[in-house]
């Protein structure tokens, strides 16, 4: 039941006009309605602004997260690449650079190993300011049975004197020394041969 909004007396449904005070109450309803839905209409549409605006807010940060993701596995897949060329550059320049040569001394210790004519021995020397001291055995005899070699070198010629463990002179050996290799001739005083030698430092 509707009211009149002017003497308030109950009024039918659908009546225009109070028939009690003669105030139009149809106008004011139909207009009140429009009113109403134009405020429902603006309601729907900052509710949907809102939605859509909550939306693109949430879409933005995925793709700005998405982009960071992508850039840093381009940073890392780059950097990556950058440290594979710098190990294929570095391998590339250690194979062509040649190796480091080995150097020689005359001074000092040296282990030799080689043969005399067919004869296998190992001579263990020190050369120190000229003169030279050592031992040398034969391969077949075992490095129990020790030979004595003494002498000097001058230049690359080093010349050594060969001793029985008894302390007799037994041969000498001469030939060019270079803190790498000793090649020469053995002279063997008992036998009064001459057999040609070989030895390289170890």
């Amino acid at each position: 039941m509707a009211f009149c909004v002017k003497c308030g007396r109950p009024l039918n449904e659908g009546t225009i006009v109070c028939p009690f005070c003669g105030t139009v109450v149809g106008q004011q309803r139909r207009g009140g309605n429009k009113n109403q839905t134009i405020l429902y209409v603006i309601i729907v549409f900052l509710f949907l602004v809102l939605i859509g605006g909550v939306c693109y807010y949430f879409i933005a940060q995925n793709n700005a997260k998405n982009e960071r993701m992508i850039a840093e596995m381009k940073q890392r897949q780059d950097a990556l690449e950058r440290k594979n060329e710098t190990s294929s550059q570095t391998n590339a320049e250690k194979s062509a650079a040649p190796a480091p040569k080995k150097i020689y001394t005359i001074e000092g210790f040296h282990q030799l190993s080689g043969s005399i004519s067919k004869y296998g021995i190992t001579m263990d020397i020190e050369v120190r300011r000229g003169y030279v001291n050592g031992t040398y055995y034969y391969h077949s005899q075992g490095s129990s049975n020790r030979m004595t070699v003494s002498g000097t070198i001058s230049g690359n010629t080093m010349s050594l004197e060969e001793y029985a463990p008894s302390g007799e002179n037994t041969g000498y050996f001469e030939g060019v020394f270079n803190g790498l290799s000793y090649n020469g001739t053995f002279h063997n005083y008992s036998k009064g041969s001459t057999m040609n030698f070989s030895l390289t430092d170890r």
